[in-house]
């Protein structure tokens, strides 16, 4: 299963728990949900990871956009077949008991991504090529460019370019070039954004050692060195970023592989 996936049961099944506490029962679990309510909690998760400052408020408009397009409207019960639902309404109108959710939703998938990192960091094999992962800017990818919604509101679907894209005030989304070249007309709501992608580039080692024994006591050095002095050496000698998230042992030994393929002049 996907991270996204991941994240998403996660913050299903914390939401059927704290539906459960208020006599709502109705909450099946994650492998028996149909795919809508799938597809729903996988919107709410990528708008909080692409949008790490937005709230429950935008978490619930960004529900009601996606329900909306769907066809579903305001009913006093939750029926999937005539798609009508009680919390069809804007955030503000919903009691603080419906308002919790998307709290509670925001602060799952915020969890999600911090555990998820954090496991990744804890296993991640230690090898060592001739490349690093670097981050660059770039202005477009296969035919799509991103787009950067500035306009006044939280959440806004576009409706005017038929994009399908849901933005939310600030986001940065892709666009087809086509329509991105449209919407890039209406300077006060759109304009281009920053996307960044992974590139491989070689790894470029400062460091000189003349000989096997100051290579040892390069390496006695580093045995002693806390995980923040390790993280800044990599980054000084071979130019190379290590996540703070990796345990002090995982840092050393990336640190102590970079000196035994590259520290020998």
């Amino acid at each position: 299963m996907s991270k996204i996936l991941l994240i998403a049961a996660l913050a299903h099944t914390i939401n059927a728990g704290y539906c459960a506490a208020l006599g709502d029962t109705s909450q099946v679990p994650w492998e028996d949900a149909p795919q809508w309510q799938k597809d729903s909690a996988v919107l709410g998760v990528n708008l909080h990871i692409n949008n790490p400052s937005a709230g429950a408020e935008a978490s619930h408009e960004s529900w009601l956009a996606a329900k909306a397009a769907d066809g579903w409207v305001y009913g006093d019960v939750k029926d999937e077949v005539a798609k009508t639902h009680p919390c069809f309404k804007p955030f503000v109108e919903l009691s603080v008991e419906q308002q919790a959710k998307d709290h509670i939703f925001r602060a799952a998938v915020h969890a999600g991504v911090a555990l998820f990192e954090a496991a990744q960091a804890e296993v991640e094999p230690v090898t060592i090529t001739d490349t690093v992962t670097r981050v660059q800017t770039v202005t477009h990818v296969e035919g799509k460019t991103p787009v950067k919604y500035i306009g006044t509101r939280e959440v806004y679907p576009d409706g005017l370019f038929a994009s399908g894209v849901v933005f939310t005030k600030g986001g940065t989304q892709m666009v087809t070039t086509a329509i991105a070249e449209k919407m890039f007309r209406h300077p006060s709501v759109y304009v281009p954004g920053d996307l960044t992608v992974a590139v491989d580039t070689p790894i470029k080692p400062n460091l000189s050692v003349a000989n096997e024994s100051d290579v040892q006591d390069l390496r006695d050095q580093l045995a002693v060195m806390d995980k923040t002095a390790l993280i800044e050496f990599a980054n000084t000698h071979f130019k190379v970023e290590l996540s703070n998230r990796a345990t002090l042992d995982h840092v050393r030994a990336k640190v102590m592989g970079y000196v035994d393929q590259y520290g020998v002049a």
